[in-house]
């Protein structure tokens, strides 16, 4: 097994820069959207970004064989977090879960991908991705989706709240 241990220790920099780039986030500024000139800027927060990643990492432990299960998904974050969903303003936190529950979310569902990685036989990993009964045209198996899901996916969504931290004047990650 040599492809799951790869995309396990690529899913630890997913891990290690979420915990920067909340650094400084509280439960006031988390799920607001930035703000220039007066006008809100339809930008990803860090509530949703969290939010969002967390509930596809589900996917990639799927994705994996199956030998570790994923702990699910909480009622009503579908309509919040999956794909195409809006990130909002939510200056009253009526919308979003709080930060922590967030957090631990983003986090623990992270440590359980990256657990069913360890130990994901590369036959599984290796299996053909398909869309609509063809080869998937940007992830041709298992493991190169599940890659995604866990690294490129929060790494991307990651940097938004990079230049949300910005914005709203905390400075860059550190």
């Amino acid at each position: 097994m040599t492809i799951g241990p790869n995309l396990a220790a690529n899913a630890q920099i997913a891990k290690m820069y979420a915990q920067n780039v909340l650094k400084g986030v509280t439960q006031a500024n988390y799920a607001r959207l930035a703000t220039a000139n007066g006008k809100a800027i339809q930008s990803n927060h860090p509530a949703w970004v969290l939010g969002h990643c967390a509930y596809y990492f589900a996917n990639a432990i799927e994705l994996s064989g199956g030998m570790v299960k994923p702990a699910g998904r909480p009622a009503g974050y579908e309509d919040l977090f999956k794909n195409g969903s809006t990130c909002h303003d939510d200056p009253n936190g009526t919308i979003y879960p709080p930060l922590a529950e967030l957090s631990a979310y983003y986090e623990s569902n992270l440590a359980e991908a990256i657990e069913a990685f360890k130990i994901a036989p590369d036959a599984v990993l290796s299996i053909p991705h398909l869309k609509d009964g063809k080869p998937h045209p940007y992830f041709p198996t298992n493991g190169s989706l599940a890659g995604f899901l866990t690294v490129a996916h929060p790494l991307n969504h990651l940097g938004q709240v990079s230049a949300w931290r910005r914005v709203i004047g905390l400075g860059p990650a550190t």
